[in-house]
């Protein structure tokens, strides 16, 4: 084992005004490899219970992992953790792009912002150098306008910041690098604007660190000749996730007019096949990348886009397209810019201004409540004009950038019958009727409903590829789609542990498992050829274990309990057209289904980690917290 291996913090006091300089060894970095396992260890240890979200004893942890800086394709990513402003609970959020490898050159993997800054800050690290700046003068500006401004002053650095959005604490803001690389969800950016940090600009010239430098390069030949020569990779390079757009309506399972239907019959006019004959400029992708899936776009006019602000993927399409009955594409492209530039969650955001629609439709929110605004449907300024309310708080917009449950709590009515979330974060663009394992995932997952906690089941159930590339974690058979008995249990077990893992490693899943051989043996190997480290197989999937349990824990410290685990009643209730048209969670099946996923996680029968399970994870210091 490479004894030499180190782990370097950057602990920053912003109402001192000072930092301090951490180690850890790697004996240390073993048991968390970065990201989730790291961040949620800290937070655990450092985050009151009593914490305010946006208050000065919220932590704000930005962390890289051990192959962040390795140019492996789709290895590029960072995590943000802290308490969420949304649910008050476990808030972590990823992102790809250039600023995480910039971070490791510049000398540091992590960094943990403490306290709150008197007046507006941004910092600047490089070559483990830093300095606390001030950044009054950008506080107000978009993300566009402030990226333009630092890069004059400083030059070609990376820069992760915040926009209007995160600095009016909307408590689903998000933190961008590179105008559309995006920690999205969980509300990030609310936490670094309640902590007035502008920016964090970053520049180094470190080199990576590879132990085995043959080894890993053959491995990475391997795995960029499969990305660029596959038909997935191929595939992926042409038409990114939007392609899923098309996908989810032939089968049924869209979000439509705020979940009220699952098709949209204007589907084929905001697809990817749409997007590309009229505003796509190009792709782009990540450090060390080969897959290219970044759309990037451009639209003239008064629409006005720029591509360094991205474009839309399938989440974006869906929440700000189907989901809110709009097919106006260059709308849906420009709600996307306006997001990245206020710094905003394509998938709240969506849900927020759908469900106001909902209400608004039912008499529950009236013009006058509106600002005027005619929030039908398919309104595609009427969806623009408020994206820009919820960014500077304005009118209804200062309402709905407190997140849909808060809303409707204010709206009261019978508005939650519109309501989509699971412990405040809104959906994603699944509707659990149809995936069942989605069920399960969007009602355990500790920051609230999230699609990427495991893969889909209808990939295993019949053998092929993805059961194939599941084989290393002993998914040997397929298992019935249209169930939640204990095989799905297991399944999705196992599923989120590998996950986990790779938000840990901060790997992408478009490069690796179920869809590409990058298997957990495969990336064994990897781990091996860069530290040194004779790391196993098991050794790997206890990191993913210890990184849900620790966020599972940090939900129960901060009062999340198990009646927190639980889906909206419509979903309950069978889809009524379609191509899935009868196709329901059954709610006896999904309690027994949680249940028996607290048992195979070593938890209690109230979701709370045992201390014996705690012990086998080696996380005995968090006994008696």
């Amino acid at each position: 084992m490479d004894k030499d291996w180190t782990w370097k913090t950057l602990r920053v006091d912003l109402k001192a005004r000072d930092y301090s300089i951490e180690e850890r060894s790697a004996d240390w970095l073993r048991k968390f490899l970065g990201g989730r396992a790291f961040g949620a260890y800290h937070l655990i240890q450092e985050v009151p219970p009593d914490a305010d979200p946006l208050g000065p004893e919220n932590k704000l942890i930005f962390a890289g992992g051990i192959l962040t800086q390795s140019k492996l394709s789709g290895a590029s990513r960072f995590s943000t953790l802290a308490k969420s402003p949304l649910t008050g609970g476990y808030g972590e959020a990823e992102a790809g792009g250039w600023w995480g490898p910039e971070l490791a050159a510049a000398g540091f993997n992590a960094i943990i912002i403490e306290n709150q800054a008197d007046a507006p800050v941004s910092l600047w690290i490089h070559d483990g150098e830093v300095e606390i700046r001030d950044a009054q003068k950008f506080w107000g500006m978009t993300n566009e306008e402030c990226y333009a401004e630092l890069r004059g002053e400083l030059g070609k650095v990376r820069i992760a910041q915040i926009g209007p959005a995160g600095e009016n604490l909307v408590r689903y803001a998000h933190i961008v690098n590179e105008l559309h690389h995006v920690n999205g969800r969980a509300g990030m950016g609310a936490v670094m604007g309640s902590k007035k940090l502008k920016a964090i600009a970053v520049s180094g010239s470190a080199n990576p660190r590879i132990a085995n430098p043959e080894s890993f390069a053959e491995l990475r030949k391997w795995h960029n000749k499969y990305l660029l020569e596959s038909m997935y990779g191929k595939y992926f390079r042409e038409h990114g996730t939007a392609s899923g757009l098309e996908y989810q309506n032939v089968m049924g399972g869209l979000p439509t007019r705020n979940f009220r239907q699952l098709t949209f019959d204007h589907a084929a006019e905001i697809s990817s096949k749409a997007l590309a004959e009229t505003f796509l400029e190009g792709r782009g992708t990540c450090y060390g990348c080969v897959l290219r899936c970044k759309p990037l776009s451009k639209v003239e006019g008064e629409k006005r886009v720029i591509p360094e602000l991205g474009g839309p993927e399938y989440e974006t399409l869906a929440a700000l397209g189907s989901l809110c009955g709009v097919s106006d594409l260059a709308a849906i492209v420009r709600a996307n810019a306006l997001a990245n530039s206020y710094g905003l969650d394509t998938i709240s955001l969506g849900a927020c201004i759908a469900f106001a629609m909902d209400c608004f439709e039912a008499n529950l929110l009236t013009k006058e409540d509106t600002g005027g605004l005619e929030l039908t449907f398919g309104n595609a300024t009427a969806m623009l004009t408020l994206i820009d309310d919820i960014a500077h708080r304005r009118g209804l917009g200062d309402l709905l950038a407190e997140g849909a449950m808060r809303a409707a709590e204010e709206i009261g009515s019978d508005s939650d019958q519109f309501l989509y979330h699971v412990k405040g974060q809104e959906f994603p663009m699944h509707d659990p009727r149809g995936k069942l394992s989605q069920a399960l995932a969007f009602s355990v997952c500790p920051t609230g409903a999230d699609h990427n906690t495991s893969p889909f089941d209808d990939m295993y159930a019949k053998k092929g590829v993805f059961l194939e590339n599941a084989a290393p974690l002993g998914i040997l058979e397929p298992v019935v789609q249209d169930s939640l008995g204990p095989e799905k249990v297991r399944l999705y077990t196992y599923l989120h542990f590998e996950r986990s893992l790779y938000n840990s490693l901060l790997i992408c899943q478009f490069v690796a498992t179920p869809t590409t051989p990058l298997t957990l043996t495969k990336l064994t190997e990897i781990i091996r050829a860069v530290t040194g480290w004779d790391m196993s197989e098991w050794e790997m999937m206890k990191v993913g274990e210890r990184g849900i349990t620790m966020a599972r824990l940090f939900n129960v410290l901060n009062g999340i309990d198990k009646s927190e685990d639980w889906l909206p009643d419509r979903m309950f209730q069978a889809i009524e057209v379609g191509p899935k048209m009868g196709k329901v969670v059954d709610p006896e099946s999904l309690r027994d289904a949680i249940d028996l996923y607290y048992g195979m996680m070593g938890w209690d029968s109230e979701g709370v980690p045992t201390q014996a399970k705690l012990a086998e994870l080696g996380l005995t210091e968090l006994i008696s917290i």
